[in-house]
């Protein structure tokens, strides 16, 4: 990787320091100081990334990663998620000794431009007892974690100062047993700027129509790749038993089923 980006993140890092590094003002009214009225970390983060420093370097990996990069939202949302993410703000606001800039780098870089995730599924257990705290079963594991392992799981700390929309009670999921099952699974690409991606791949294929059989056989289908005209009047519209099973608006009077409504 070429100087620039690592000059990006190192000009963006600085700033990070120098914003977070030190206490952070008091809020005052005339004589009158504020109780309680320290900002919290995420209202400190917040005009950081605002900063043309942020812009910059996210910019610059847009333009390297191009389309390969792992997030939903943007090239902004996913840089920012991983500086939250990965402990770099806290680090800093404590004044913690980070790691070399290049290798803080290579992990956000690797980060953002990995194919795969892994999903981890909970599914709580009730009125049963182990003496074991872990059982694994190869695909799967029934577990009691403790708060602390919940914690660390669920990335408690970094909800609760950024995202407290989603803060989880692990005190109390720590009170039951849990059927773990982890999963790989691909990463969703993130958009290009001022693009909306659109994934068709679910989409149902819309099985071919066939008539009743009381006036001859299927009605013609579209030009190619439009799939099938509508039947003609007076025609049952049934899907074919190879197709997905669907219903289709029809000019003649609605099937037997449709018309007869639910027994």
């Amino acid at each position: 990787m070429s100087d620039e980006p690592l000059e990006k993140f190192a000009g963006y890092l600085t700033l990070a320091q120098e914003a977070l590094g030190s206490a952070p003002p008091s809020v005052s009214r005339g004589t009158l100081r504020l109780v309680h009225s320290s900002p919290t970390l995420a209202e400190r983060v917040s005009p950081l990334e605002a900063t043309e420093e942020f812009r910059a370097l996210w910019q610059i990996l847009e333009t390297r990663l191009g389309n390969n990069g792992l997030g939903s939202r943007g090239w902004d949302h996913a840089v920012g998620n991983w500086f939250r993410r990965s402990g770099i703000y806290h680090r800093i606001a404590v004044g913690e000794t980070l790691p070399d800039i290049r290798s803080l780098l290579d992990s956000l870089c690797a980060e953002l431009a990995r194919r795969e995730s892994t999903i981890t599924y909970l599914a709580l257990v009730e009125h049963v007892d182990f003496r074991k705290r872990r059982l694994d079963f190869g695909r799967y594991e029934i577990t009691r974690f403790s708060k602390e392992e919940f914690d660390t799981l669920l990335q408690s700390r970094v909800r609760s100062d950024f995202y407290p929309w989603a803060v989880v009670p692990t005190l109390e999921l720590a009170r039951y047993w849990w059927v773990v099952i982890r999963k790989k699974a691909p990463t969703t690409p993130i958009g290009r700027t001022g693009w909306i991606s659109v994934n068709l791949d679910g989409l149902d294929v819309v099985g071919r129509f066939r008539g009743s059989g009381r006036r001859g056989g299927a009605p013609p289908a579209g030009p190619r790749g439009a799939g099938p005209r509508s039947p003609r009047r007076g025609r049952d519209a049934r899907p074919a038993s190879s197709g997905t099973p669907s219903v289709r608006r029809s000019r003649g009077r609605a099937p037997d089923a449709l018309r007869r409504g639910p027994p």
